[in-house]
């Protein structure tokens, strides 16, 4: 159960983010509390990918998402808010989070899988 708790927290820091990357287009948000939004993500990947490994799911594949997300929050953050750079840089942004999102769809479907057949032992 401890991958589906941390796969939920990481979709709970995945959407703060989105907000605050909203916020951030709008002038109610500073680059910072962006940036703090982008380090909670990070530490919730971490510790979700431990949680899949803990549960012999390889993850390689997923593991290079969060150097990603950095790259391009730090190109975005670079200009002042505005909803044009945002509205610029999001296509990036979202491409990046459906990888993380179909990726982690596809770990949590095998966990569930082995999950069963251990049930079933």
């Amino acid at each position: 159960m401890q991958v589906e708790s941390q796969v939920t927290a990481l979709l709970v820091s995945i959407k703060r983010l989105l907000d605050s990357l909203t916020e951030w287009g709008n002038g109610s948000a500073t680059s910072q509390e962006v940036s703090q939004k982008v380090s909670q993500l990070q530490n919730r990947f971490s510790t979700c990918i431990n949680a899949f490994t803990a549960s012999e799911i390889t993850v390689q594949d997923l593991l290079g998402i969060p150097e990603q997300l950095e790259a391009v929050m730090g190109q975005l953050l670079a200009f002042d808010p505005s909803q044009t750079q945002l509205d610029a840089f999001m296509p990036q942004i979202r491409a990046i989070i459906i990888e993380l999102l179909q990726g982690l769809r596809g770990k949590q479907s095998l966990y569930r899988q082995r999950a069963n057949v251990r049930r079933r032992r």
